[in-house]
């Protein structure tokens, strides 16, 4: 449990820096291995599991971490990119209104002059 929660501190930290995607895939997949080896190095020295078991459990990570890392880095590349096209749109939607705001003063003024 606690290195799944590695992998997704990893990938968000790792999504939320880069934009580009072959460099958010392979810096997930080395979070996933750190957080893969680091986990269940910290499980073997809080419970005083034998090293046996421990590197079966690395050894089945080896796959599930990476994986796990690459899917919520991808995730977070998502939210964040949906987040920064909202802002434009939001961004474009103000600036549209502030030139409408204008046009409409601009008219008014036109009116006034030629009363």
């Amino acid at each position: 449990m606690i290195s799944i929660l590695l992998d997704c501190l990893g990938a968000y930290l790792i999504a939320k820096k880069t934009k580009n995607i072959p460099i958010l895939i392979g810096f997930s997949i080395a979070a996933g291995l750190m957080s893969d080896v680091i986990g269940n190095l910290a499980i073997q020295f809080f419970t005083l599991e034998t090293a046996g078991a421990t590197m079966s459990r690395i050894a089945g990570g080896l796959f599930w971490h990476p994986a796990i890392s690459i899917i919520a880095a991808l995730f977070f590349r998502w939210k964040f990119s949906r987040q920064i096209i909202s802002e434009i749109d939001n961004a474009e939607k103000l600036r549209r209104r502030e030139l409408t705001l204008a046009a409409q003063r601009e008219m008014e003024e036109k009116k006034r002059r030629v009363e």
